[in-house]
C-alpha cells in the first residue's frame, strides 16, 4: 500500500541520513573505504585470516567488525560500518547496524574475536543498550571462540529475547551461498517460533 512505501521509504532515508551524520575519524573512514574494495572472495580469504589469528593488515578486532558488516552490504542488507553514538552525554560503541526491509527491524553489531568464549556480561551491556531503543531493535552478536555455557543458558532467562547469537560456524556457512542477510531472516524467524537464540546457519534448509 502507498502507507508501506511511506514508511520504508522513510527508513531507508533515515538509514542513508545516518550514514552522512555519523562522525567518522579519518582512521575510519580509511577503513571503511578499505572494506569497500573487498569482493566476495577478497572478504572470505579475510575471514580466513581471522580465524587463523594472521589478519596482520588489520588492527586487533577490527577485521572481524568491518569483515561482518561488509558480508551484510554484499547481501543486499543497509548497513552503517563500526560507529559511536551519544546518547544523553554517555558515548556508545557499536560494531556496526543492519537494517532489514523484509523484516521492518534493524540489529545493532557487537563481534569479539577473542581466544576465549564469551560470557554472559558481555551478552548483557548489549541487551542493556536495547533497553532504551525502539522494539524493533535488535543485537546481533558474533563470537569467534563461541559462548561460556553459563553464558548460553542464562540467555534463556533473558527478557527480552532480543539478540541472536553468531558462531564462527554460522560464518563459514553463510560465506558457502553468500547469503548472509538469507541467514539472518532464517535466524530471526526461526527464534521467534522456537526461542533459541543460537539457531545454526547449517540447519536453515531455505539458506
Amino acid at each position: 500500500t502507498n502507507e508501506v512505501l511511506f514508511v520504508c521509504h522513510v527508513i531507508y532515508t533515515f538509514v542513508e541520513m545516518l550514514l552522512n551524520c555519523v562522525k567518522y575519524t579519518d582512521t575510519e573512514k580509511k577503513l571503511i573505504k578499505k572494506v569497500r574494495n573487498y569482493d566476495w572472495r577478497k572478504l572470505e580469504k579475510l575471514w580466513t585470516s581471522i580465524k587463523n589469528g594472521a589478519a596482520l593488515s588489520w588492527s586487533k578486532g577490527k577485521a572481524l567488525e568491518y569483515m561482518l558488516i561488509r558480508a551484510f552490504d554484499l547481501s543486499g542488507a543497509e548497513v552503517v560500518y563500526p560507529y559511536n553514538n551519544t546518547v544523553n552525554n554517555a558515548q556508545e560503541q557499536f560494531d556496526g547496524f543492519v537494517y532489514v526491509k523484509e523484516l521492518a527491524v534493524g540489529f545493532l553489531v557487537e563481534c569479539k574475536d577473542w581466544k576465549s568464549p564469551v560470557a554472559f556480561d558481555e551478552l548483557a551491556k548489549l541487551q542493556t543498550r536495547l533497553t532504551y531503543r525502539l522494539s524493533s531493535t535488535y543485537g546481533m552478536f558474533l563470537s569467534k571462540s563461541g559462548y561460556t555455557s553459563s553464558a548460553i543458558e542464562m540467555m534463556c532467562f533473558m527478557h527480552p529475547h532480543n539478540i541472536l547469537l553468531w558462531s564462527s560456524e554460522d560464518i563459514d556457512e553463510c560465506f558457502k551461498k553468500r547469503k548472509f542477510l538469507d541467514a539472518l531472516i532464517y535466524k530471526y524467524k526461526y527464534a521467534m517460533a522456537t526461542a533459541d537464540l543460537l539457531i545454526a546457519v547449517l540447519d536453515g534448509i531455505n539458506i
